[in-house]
């Protein structure tokens, strides 16, 4: 039996810090925005 991997999780302490960082990096803009508290 061959395995699949069908999710990649990356976490980290400043989710919103991470995606400004990509989005910088690729040149694309940010989606969605964090909201406060859940």
């Amino acid at each position: 039996m061959i395995g699949r991997l069908y999710n990649v999780v990356i976490d980290c302490p400043d989710p919103s810090a991470l995606a400004g960082f990509y989005s910088e990096l690729l040149g694309m803009p940010l989606t969605h925005k964090r909201e406060t508290g859940w």
